[in-house]
């Protein structure tokens, strides 16, 4: 099955290049269908995990929440359990882009829900998500220093 089109893998690769850039870093995909998709490192030195999406929608039609896959944010919270370095979410929206950081200790609560997903196929499935407030998000390009 794929997962990501050869588009995807575009704009998430283009992503990655411009974080390495401003934060001075070095972004490790990582193998195709593990949990996250990115191991964030300098020197050698592990720095934090990271999921990449792309949307479509400017961050202003999102609202005021953000919606993801549950599976994403458990599998985050056992990453930074594990390793006690924190954990990214990075959008990418027409505005640029912009992201969610979770550290140790890991964000208390998360609010849950549903929400619809259309898969590869073009079949649709309702499926638990965690919502995440949007004005916890932080643009990249306005960063001053990186938070790593």
């Amino acid at each position: 099955m794929k997962r990501e089109s050869p588009v995807d893998k575009y704009h998430e690769r283009e992503a990655g290049a411009k974080i390495e850039e401003k934060w001075n870093l070095q972004v490790f995909e990582c193998a195709k269908f593990y949990r996250c998709d990115w191991q964030l490192m300098r020197n050698g030195e592990h720095l934090a995990f990271a999921e990449y999406k792309f949307s479509t929608k400017k961050i202003a039609e999102k609202g005021e929440h953000y919606w993801i896959n549950l599976s994403k944010i458990m599998f985050a919270e056992s990453l930074i359990m594990i390793s006690g370095k924190p954990w990214f979410l990075f959008v990418e929206f027409p505005e640029g882009i912009f992201y969610h950081q979770l550290e140790y200790p890991v964000h208390p609560f998360f609010e849950i829900s549903r929400f619809i997903k259309k898969d590869q196929d073009g079949n649709y499935s309702k499926q638990p998500c965690a919502i995440l407030p949007i004005k916890e998000f932080h643009k990249l390009d306005e960063d001053k220093t990186s938070p790593l």
